[in-house]
């Protein structure tokens, strides 16, 4: 499989300044899982964990190749990790709320894309530390999730209720624990 970043950027625009709009051309694609992991969630890891390393060379006062390398395996795992889990939170939820009504496939094409948010932050962070700040922003995969739910998954505004606070949840919270983690067993990291 081919990785088109031009069809990556676009996505990623579409979902930060036209959400309704891609969701609606999301749910018209019938994407695999495997095909949506190698060609969107794989690179924008890839991408964050390659300008976390860099922003780190540029960054840090001594040591700079060791925490460069420790900073970036500390975000490549916590995204990761934090992907696969919030899917599998996100579906093992879905699944006991109603059953086998939905599809997993589609479970995880709402939580890849609504991962969006957190992927541009954490490259936005990562190459200029000071706009720490703006992680507040996270939020907007909630959003992300409500527009997801809707179109991809065709829940009811009633229904999208249910599950919001536990997706959102799991997308927002999910690296955070694991990085959270990492970071206290390295400490250095």
């Amino acid at each position: 499989m081919r990785i088109d970043f031009k069809q990556i950027l676009n996505r990623t625009r579409g979902l930060l300044l036209k959400p309704n709009a891609t969701w609606e051309l999301i749910a018209s694609e019938k994407m695999e899982v495997k095909d949506l992991r190698a060609s969107y969630v794989l690179p924008w890891i890839v991408l964050c964990v390659a300008l976390s390393f860099l922003a780190a060379l540029l960054h840090s006062p001594e040591r700079k190749f060791e925490m460069a390398l420790l900073k970036a395996s500390v975000n490549a795992i916590s995204l990761l990790g934090g992907y696969f889990l919030a899917c599998r939170l996100c579906w093992e939820f879905l699944r006991k709320k109603t059953g086998l009504t939905f599809s997993q496939a589609a479970c995880e094409s709402v939580v890849a894309y609504s991962f969006t948010t957190v992927f541009v932050l954490k490259m936005l962070v990562s190459l200029i530390p000071s706009l720490f700040f703006l992680q507040i922003l996270v939020i907007h995969a909630a959003y992300l999730l409500w527009g997801g739910l809707g179109a991809v998954m065709k829940m009811s505004e009633k229904e999208r209720e249910q599950f919001l606070l536990v997706f959102s949840l799991s997308v927002i919270v999910s690296p955070l624990l694991i990085a959270g983690l990492l970071n206290l067993m390295l400490p250095n990291a």
